[in-house]
């Protein structure tokens, strides 16, 4: 998708400069305030930036024209429905794209948390969520532990997966806003395919041996490090009989022998892809991230606020397996003897 040279630099964009997929969204025809916050965020000199969006037929929208005139390209992916594309669509059109850049970049917010962290998954990346400054396409900082903590990341892997924290790289006075429309030069339009007009991720099988645990299992529960005992693993198994759900495990749990390899969910597993999907003290390795992609609800229970899988998950408890389980299977007994599921 890159120019051999891009018309902002005057340069081969192999020569030093960092190379940027920016992803972002269009809210009331205008590039919204977090994807515009991103770009200034990027450096204006060091970085050859292309813009990914996604907007229904007969499209035109506006954007602050020092951003358009900083863009290299405007890659337009059309859809039947923007309010269609699932996070799983919108990921994988994105990891189609990623192996391009240096950087692919969306401004922090629930959806664009969810959707590269799925993409990352799919890349064997770690997502970097919440980053708070760019110093070069091999560092970034970010703010942990309830932002008391000042991370440096330093990593030579390509692309790196990442969204930037919101009010970073806040510009007054952006000037005034251009319409673009699809007879611009700088637009490209991506090919319509699949769900919703995007492609659609393919789940992989995994090594195709013994029986199938999870086949039509709407609620698959994952058993991770954090059930480290037969008195957790009681527990869980509790939860599923009350769920009516599967159970699954990581390679952890496998190895230290809780739970057969035929439960196993990861790489050398199975791919899942149910209605929900309940993690309980799994940290999320990116083999079993890429496994659970596919499911429409992650739900993430872990001691650890900053585990892989609770930044991938819709909603997550954070807390030891052991309270939280009997906890929850305790409420749902109760809410099924008032009412019934």
């Amino acid at each position: 998708m890159l120019q051999a040279v891009c018309p902002r630099h005057g340069k081969k964009v192999d020569d030093g400069v960092m190379k940027v997929l920016l992803v972002g969204r269009i809210d009331n025809g205008q590039l919204d305030q977090t994807s515009v916050q991103s770009f200034y965020q990027l450096g204006q000199e060091s970085s050859v930036v292309d813009l990914f969006i996604t907007l229904e037929s007969d499209w035109s929208f506006s954007l602050p024209q020092s951003v358009l005139d900083g863009l290299c390209s405007v890659l337009v992916g059309e859809v039947a429905e923007v309010g269609a594309v699932s996070p799983e669509d919108l990921s994988s059109a994105i990891e189609g794209l990623a192996k391009e850049y240096d950087l692919v970049v969306a401004g922090k917010g629930h959806l664009m948390d969810q959707v590269m962290a799925r993409c990352a998954a799919s890349l064997g990346r770690e997502p970097l969520l919440g980053i708070t400054k760019i110093i070069d396409k091999n560092t970034l900082q970010y703010q942990a532990y309830n932002n008391t903590i000042l991370k440096t990341v330093y990593s030579e892997a390509v692309p790196k997966i990442i969204t930037i924290a919101p009010g970073v790289g806040v510009v007054d006075g952006a000037g005034d806003l251009a319409d673009v429309r699809a007879e611009n030069p700088k637009i490209k339009l991506i090919a319509r395919t699949g769900r919703a007009g995007l492609a659609t991720i393919k789940a992989s099988h995994g090594n195709g041996s013994g029986d199938d645990n999870f086949a039509g299992a709407q609620i698959i529960i994952g058993c991770g490090a954090g059930v480290d005992s037969t008195a957790s693993l009681g527990l869980a198994k509790e939860l599923a009989k009350v769920l009516g759900a599967a159970l699954g495990a990581s390679k952890m749990t496998v190895d230290a022998g809780y739970l057969p390899a035929s439960a196993l969910i990861g790489q050398s597993g199975k791919a899942v892809s149910p209605k929900v999907y309940l993690a309980l003290g799994v940290s999320g390795s990116m083999h079993h991230l890429g496994a659970v992609q596919g499911a429409d609800i992650i739900i993430a229970v872990n001691m650890d606020s900053e585990a892989p899988i609770i930044k991938m998950s819709d909603y997550s408890l954070i807390g030891d397996v052991s309270e939280i389980v009997p906890k929850l299977t305790a409420l749902l007994k109760d809410w099924d003897n008032h009412h019934g599921y």
